[in-house]
């Protein structure tokens, strides 16, 4: 995440078909930037156009309206957070029969916030000087940028066919610089068909963004998706430091000095 798509698809890239401000990746014949065996394309599913830029971008929790009809037909509207409810066999299960299931979606932080005063005080160990740094007005995006259905049949057994949509997008990005501006684009998705193992990907740094929904998006991921549990550990908000005559000054740490017998002369390789 953050940064995995061009660092996995730069060597690949062909000049002709990148635009201002974005890096394109494309899987049509006549690029072959985006093709099986790269990590972007059988892991995340990301088999159309990936482009990659850095702007002012807002990142939020996919949602989307539709209109469904009752038993009796008459019409209604309802707000699918990243998709409907789903169900099926887990193809990578060790015990046959397995049902993966969609998780509470709605547990994803709406935004990814941008740092502020407001959710993350200063850190102790900048000075007022490097804000610039630790507050940012403009973030990396790797992005879905051309149509991307990803359809399997997700029924094991040879008959009947069972076909659904198994990628489903978490995280949305809107910005002047993204080709698919004035519309959104996918940032982060969730494929869990039969090809790859339950694979996240994010097209941005969760931890560029507001520590609360960093931490929120994290658990989503660990505990909600791959089951694991949360250490009972202090998550509570750090207390910056205070400055410019403040009673508490900040804390400076001086680094343990290494014993003469830690050091590796030069030219030796430690084992």
């Amino acid at each position: 995440m953050g940064g995995a798509a061009q660092t996995s698809l730069i060597l690949f890239n062909k000049s002709a078909n990148d635009q201002t401000l974005n890096t394109v990746y494309s899987s049509l014949p006549q690029f072959n930037e985006l093709a099986p065996s790269r990590i972007l394309y059988d892991g995340a599913h990301w088999q159309s156009e990936v482009s990659v830029c850095k702007s002012l971008i807002q990142t939020n929790r996919y949602e989307h309206d539709v209109r469904l009809h009752r038993p009796d037909g008459t019409p209604y509207d309802t707000t699918y957070i990243v998709a409907p409810a789903w169900s099926h066999r887990d193809a990578f299960a060790l015990v046959k029969g397995t049902e993966i299931r969609s998780p509470n979606y709605s547990k994803l932080p709406p935004q990814m916030r941008p740092r502020s005063d407001a959710t993350d005080p200063l850190p102790p160990t900048r000075g007022l000087n490097q804000r610039n740094s630790f507050y940012f007005s403009s973030f990396p995006c790797e992005y879905v940028s051309d149509a991307n259905s990803i359809i399997e049949n997700v029924n094991l057994d040879p008959d009947p066919a069972r076909e659904i949509s198994v990628l489903d997008t978490l995280y949305m990005g809107t910005g002047g610089a993204l080709k698919t501006n004035p519309k959104p684009a996918p940032e982060m998705t969730y494929y869990h068909g039969n090809t790859a193992h339950q694979f996240v990907f994010s097209g941005f740094t969760p931890w560029a963004y507001a520590r609360q929904d960093c931490m929120a998006l994290v658990d989503f991921v660990l505990q909600d998706l791959w089951g694991l549990t949360r250490q009972p550990i202090d998550r509570g908000s750090f207390a910056p430091a205070l400055r410019n005559g403040g009673s508490t000054p900040v804390r400076v740490v001086t680094p343990a000095q290494r014993s003469l017998s830690s050091r590796v002369k030069r030219g030796t390789t430690p084992e």
